[in-house]
């Protein structure tokens, strides 16, 4: 697999977890990921949390949530 699809598979990772946030779960998130710019701020947040913790897409999400 080359880098760019790696790369391509992880955003889409993302964009699948992301798809499940909403005002209730995540309010914080979801406010953020309504624009463009707040959505490639949490991509990236999520892409650092991925890396340090091991965490899947998904998994950072509440972890996020709390830190924000």
């Amino acid at each position: 697999m080359t880098e760019t699809q790696l790369i391509t598979q992880l955003r889409e990772n993302i964009k699948e977890a992301l798809a499940t946030v909403t005002l209730a779960n995540s309010p914080t998130i979801y406010k953020l990921i309504q624009t463009e710019s707040g959505y490639r701020n949490i991509e990236e947040m999520i892409i650092a949390k991925m890396i340090q913790n091991n965490f899947s897409a998904s998994a950072c999400i509440p972890h996020l949530e709390r830190e924000l």
